[in-house]
């Protein structure tokens, strides 16, 4: 019995205690949910190769037994860690598919179908202590084979943790992983000065219980949190989606109704300009009352006030009668006009003016009896311009202006 034949009992058995520990803690917080059944496997097969590790040093040590069949067992469970331990990294991480499952069943097969020619001694030979003290055997080809099978699972463990590290943000099992599949690649260049696979193994143990403690990885409150903060980014990122396109939605309509407002501006703009137009068309009107051929008569009756606008329109109106009539006389009946200021005689005399070099005499009729005192209450002059009462009497001036006399 040597120090380092002690310490890596030690160590053995300090892993064996916290990795059955860790099992039926998991084990207690929910055994029938495949997540806390698969690590429960894993850590109860490293207990198991800790257990039989143990139990063939103290036959070695008491000389007592046959240690050959405990060393058997131990091989056995250290080659179904690799693919229990992938086992529960698929679940762990989601990336659960047909060919995880296919690889780890078809790990387990391989196992079991080498345990026949385990236990009858074709694959490890000679168990026994070597010069430092610590425990060993010789494996053939196949053993050897055998030995790095569940390495490869432990090693395809530690890649998806790294693949996975930002979106778990879990390092201590990605540590243990990688602390474990070390011992496993150390073991047999190192195992003559120092036994190294127990010694990674209790802290590769150690980093995963952390792991699983501090983060209450198999705790259902966490999970049942974990589930609920999923669904409410799920719900959320949904009413996001709703939103936008209630918002989308909105936009659209709004901007139709801002294409239907400025269209039906648009259109009430044009009725109202169609009805100005209409308007003062019927207000200014042009009528012919005679063609001869000494020239034509034309009348234009205005009605209401006379603007500065209304007036321009009034005399574009007056000018184009004249040449579309060829009208020699004009008759400005003003009798529905009821104030005559300075500004409407202006425009008026702008009217007569304009008519004249078109070269048609004007004649000014219906000045009532208010509107010929308001005209000369303001000192209008229109004694340039042939004035009459009625219509009535500014038809028979345009005739005799003609030379036409009428009689009974």
């Amino acid at each position: 019995m040597t120090t380092l034949g002690i310490l890596d009992a030690t160590a053995l058995t300090i892993s064996g205690v916290l990795a059955a520990t860790l099992a039926l803690m998991v084990l207690s917080s929910g055994a029938r949910r495949a997540l806390n059944l698969s690590f429960a496997l894993f850590a109860l097969s490293l207990t198991a190769s800790s257990t039989f590790d143990v139990i063939g040093y103290l036959i070695q040590w008491l000389d007592r037994g046959n240690s050959a069949f405990w060393v058997e067992l131990t091989y056995v469970a250290q080659t179904i860690i690799g693919p229990l331990l992938l086992a529960f990294t698929t679940l762990y991480l989601n990336r659960r598919s047909r060919w995880s499952d296919l690889a780890v069943g078809l790990g387990l097969a391989v196992m079991a179908a080498l345990c026949v020619p385990l236990f009858r001694h074709q694959l490890i030979v000679d168990p026994h202590l070597i010069a430092n003290g610590t425990f060993d055997a010789d494996l053939n080809t196949l053993g050897l084979v055998w030995a790095q099978v569940s390495a490869v699972y432990i090693l395809w463990s530690l890649v998806l943790f790294w693949q996975e590290r930002r979106q778990t943000q879990e390092p201590y099992l990605a540590l243990g992983t990688l602390i474990l599949m070390a011992g496993f690649a150390l073991e047999g260049g190192l195992a003559t000065f120092f036994p190294i696979s127990s010694v990674t193994t209790v802290f590769a143990v150690a980093c995963l219980g952390y792991g699983v403690i501090s983060r209450q990885i198999f705790n259902p409150l966490r999970e049942l949190t974990e589930e609920l903060e999923r669904k409410v980014e799920e719900r959320t990122q949904e009413l996001e989606r709703a939103y936008a396109e209630v918002e989308k939605q909105v936009e659209e309509q709004t901007a139709e109704l801002r294409q239907q407002t400025v269209e039906r501006e648009r259109l009430q703009q044009e009725i109202i300009a169609a009805q100005q137009s209409s308007i003062q068309e019927l207000s200014t009107p042009v009528i012919p009352i005679m063609d001869t051929p000494q020239g034509s008569i034309i009348v234009m009756p205005l009605i209401g006030s006379i603007d500065s606008m209304r007036a321009k329109d009034i005399t574009r109106r007056l000018l184009a009668g004249i040449r579309e009539h060829r009208a020699t006389v004009v008759i400005l009946d003003i009798t529905g006009v009821a104030i005559v200021d300075s500004g409407v005689a202006n425009h008026l005399n702008k009217t007569i003016q304009a008519a004249r070099l078109k070269g048609a005499h004007t004649i000014i009729t219906g000045i009532s009896d208010a509107v010929a005192e308001a005209i000369v209450d303001l000192g209008i002059d229109w004694g340039s311009v042939e004035t009459l009462s009625d219509l009535q009497t500014g038809l028979v001036a345009a005739l005799n202006n003609l030379g036409f006399k009428l009689t009974r």
